[in-house]
C-alpha cells in the first residue's frame, strides 16, 4: 500500500492510501490499525 500524508490550508491534515491487488487482509487489518493510532493524535 502506498500511503502519503498531506497537510493543506483549505481542508486540513489527509493521509492518502492506494492499495494494490496483491496486498493482503492482513495488509489491511495493520494500515486499520495505524489509522486508528493516526487519528489519536489528530
Amino acid at each position: 500500500m502506498f500511503t502519503v500524508r498531506r497537510g493543506g490550508v483549505a481542508k486540513g491534515e489527509v493521509i492518502r492510501v492506494t492499495p494494490a491487488l496483491y496486498n493482503t487482509p492482513q495488509d489491511s487489518d495493520l494500515l486499520a490499525r495505524a489509522l486508528k493510532a493516526a487519528a489519536r493524535r489528530f
